[in-house]
């Protein structure tokens, strides 16, 4: 019995941050507000987290490892992906990446918006530029050559697209929907809605 106390104590601490993350940020967040908005004292909240980066880090950690996992996965498979459909291809890596993440969607603002002064501060800039990266092996072996900035700009759009949907999140059925049509314009155009 007092071990399922802790553990709802612990998840109240936990979901009082994400709330508090999610609203303010890591910078100006306080261990008193989220103590305040668990209900509990400010010493319990340090019974569980060493500190406000340790709370921070709990939250965001698994989505940032997770993502990075399958960064790291879609990367080594360029080869395959020169000759594949496109669609098929981001499909895949919005549903593996983000779908997972949907369950936590302020969890992943927090991680992408909300971290400056922490490690994962650029951890927004260092997916833009995987993706980049990404784009650019793809389209290595095209007779058009394009200005770098172009993959740049296509990383980012797509990304911050992606970002929309999840501070706007209304559903996970909703997200996917969303999410499903903008990988659709991503790889098509817009004309494909004209149709």
């Amino acid at each position: 019995m007092v071990q399922v106390l802790k553990e709802d104590v612990k998840q109240r601490i936990f979901d009082a941050a994400v709330e508090e993350f999610y609203d303010k940020d890591y910078k100006t967040a306080t261990i008193r507000d989220i103590a305040g908005r668990a209900e509990v004292p400010i010493g319990l909240v340090y019974s569980y987290y060493e500190n406000k980066e340790d709370l921070f880090n709990a939250i965001v950690e698994p989505i940032a490892t997770n993502m990075d996992y399958l960064m790291r996965t879609e990367e080594s498979r360029v080869e395959e992906k020169r000759n594949a459909d496109p669609f098929n291809n981001l499909r895949r890596i919005v549903t593996d990446s983000i779908f997972h993440s949907l369950d936590n969607p302020k969890s992943l603002v927090v991680l992408m918006d909300k971290s400056f002064g922490t490690r994962y501060q650029d951890f927004k800039g260092n997916i833009i530029r995987r993706m980049e990266l990404h784009i650019k092996a793809v389209l290595a072996d095209r007779e058009t050559q394009y200005d770098s900035l172009l993959f740049h700009i296509w990383a980012s759009s797509l990304l911050e697209g992606i970002c929309e949907i999840i501070r706007h999140y209304r559903g996970r059925k909703w997200a996917e929907q969303m999410l499903e049509l903008l990988a659709k314009q991503y790889c098509y155009g817009i004309n494909v809605f004209l149709e």
